[in-house]
Parts: structure tokens; C-alpha cells; sequence
């Protein structure tokens, strides 16, 4: 099992993760992009260009966390949500940490807490923090945030 998990983590160093967003990006219909995705190619390509440790995403409905992991970040995606069906579906989907987020309040600050509890950042580093809005709700938004961490 190690020598399999030591494989992957080098055919992982292999990727060139610029030429694999450029090319999602060239044959993505522009036309055809929502809001949402909108929002993950700009987190993705934003972990290209500044030193990035993971990206949290806040989604109920697991749609942000997949459009992020459609252009294949270089760094981990924890996706957060309260819902199990919605957990155990990201457990299959590339580069996503699924983690179930029992509090009400979507407070992006204890996220990042869980994180650091679970070793997926150290130390003083950069996270980008993306909120899902509530498809019933139209008062919300979704947004991107870049967080440094001390």
C-alpha cells in the first residue's frame, strides 16, 4: 500500500498542472459557463499564480466542489457541507477532501481550524475560501476569498 501511495504522489509531481487548466479552460464553452463555474476556474487559476496551500469550499449542494475539481488544482479541495448525501458523493471526486460541517452558522473561520486539525495546512500560508450561495435563497452570493494564515 505504501509503494502504491508512493506512485501516486510522484505521477502527481508530473502533472503540469498550467497546461492542463489551459487546456480545460480552451475547450470549456465560454457561452456555456454559469457563475458558479465561473467562480472555481478563477480560484483554479489563482492557485497557478500565487503559493496556495488548499482551497475550502462551503457548498451544500457539492457543485462548487466539483467545478473546482474539474480544472484540477494543484492543492487539495476540502469540501464542506451538512449534508451526507452530498459527503459521501465527494468522496469519489479527484483532489476533494469531503468533510461534514455540522454547524449552522457557515462560518469559514472554524473551516479553517478543522483544516489545520487535520494537517492540511501548516504554518503561515495562503487559502482560498469559496462560499456557495443557496440556490433558493437570492439574497446571497457566492465569492471568493484569499485568507492568509499566521
Amino acid at each position: 500500500m505504501k509503494q502504491l501511495a508512493r506512485i501516486c504522489a510522484e505521477a502527481e509531481q508530473c502533472l503540469d498542472y498550467r497546461a492542463l487548466y489551459d487546456d480545460l479552460k480552451k475547450f470549456t464553452p465560454r457561452k456555456r459557463m454559469t457563475q458558479m463555474e465561473t467562480l472555481a476556474s478563477s480560484a483554479v487559476a489563482t492557485t497557478l499564480t500565487l503559493p496556495v496551500d488548499l482551497i475550502i469550499v462551503l457548498s451544500e449542494s457539492g457543485r462548487m466542489a466539483r467545478y473546482v475539481a474539474k480544472y484540477k488544482p494543484s492543492v487539495p479541495i476540502l469540501a464542506a457541507t451538512s449534508d451526507f448525501v452530498v459527503f459521501k458523493n465527494l468522496g469519489v471526486v479527484r483532489g476533494v477532501i469531503p468533510h461534514e460541517f455540522k454547524s449552522d452558522a457557515k462560518d469559514m473561520n472554524a473551516l479553517i481550524e478543522q483544516a489545520q486539525q487535520m494537517n492540511l495546512v501548516k504554518g503561515p500560508c495562503k487559502i482560498i475560501t469559496l462560499l456557495e450561495a443557496d440556490s433558493r435563497d437570492y439574497s446571497t452570493a457566492s465569492e471568493l476569498k484569499i485568507v492568509d494564515i499566521e
